[in-house]
Order: structure tokens, then C-alpha cells, then sequence
């Protein structure tokens, strides 16, 4: 199976999924729940830099949809800040394991 035929999955995780939600809960007015998220992203900084998880600063994940399994091997999702770099990093990943 070629990597360039395949479909893509990019989707936001941690903090830019937390102010995804945030910005639509102020764009709808809904001021309660954009409070509410504003405390969640506070109190989800602290934890991450008190115990040092970094996986809340990932930015945006990105993996195949509607492949067959068979034809084709992948062990982790594409990473990065940016939609693009995700992607580009799947990408990378995916011609390593599909030669």
C-alpha cells in the first residue's frame, strides 16, 4: 500500500484541545463553561509542570483512517505542534515501517 494513497486523522490533544474548547465556549457567549475551562487549563499547567508530563504540550496527533490492517504497519501517531508537522511526522514514521 502506498503511504501517499492513505487518509488522515489530525486532531488537537492537551492544552490546544483545551483552548480549542475555551475560544468556542466564548464565541457561544456560554461564560460559565469558558470559566470553567479557564480553571481546567490552569490547574492541568500546574500538574504538567509540577510532575513533568509533556505529553499536555503535544499540540496535534495525527494517524491513518480506513486502511486495511493487513497492508499496512504502524506502531505510533505523528506529533507535533503545528496540523502540518503531525502530519509530516506520521508521514516519516509510516515510509520507515512500509518501505
Amino acid at each position: 500500500m502506498n503511504v501517499n494513497d492513505l487518509s488522515f486523522s489530525v486532531y488537537p490533544v492537551g492544552l490546544f484541545d483545551d483552548l480549542r474548547r475555551l475560544v468556542i465556549m466564548v464565541r457561544a457567549g456560554r461564560w460559565g463553561t469558558a470559566r470553567y475551562r479557564v480553571k481546567r487549563i490552569a490547574r492541568s499547567l500546574r500538574l504538567a509542570i509540577k510532575y513533568r508530563e509533556l505529553g499536555y504540550f503535544n499540540g496535534f496527533l495525527a494517524e491513518p483512517i480506513n486502511y486495511d490492517p493487513r497492508s499496512l504497519r504502524w506502531t505510533r501517531v505523528g506529533h507535533g505542534w503545528t496540523w502540518r508537522r503531525a502530519l509530516a511526522d506520521l508521514h516519516r514514521h509510516l515510509e520507515e515501517m512500509n518501505p
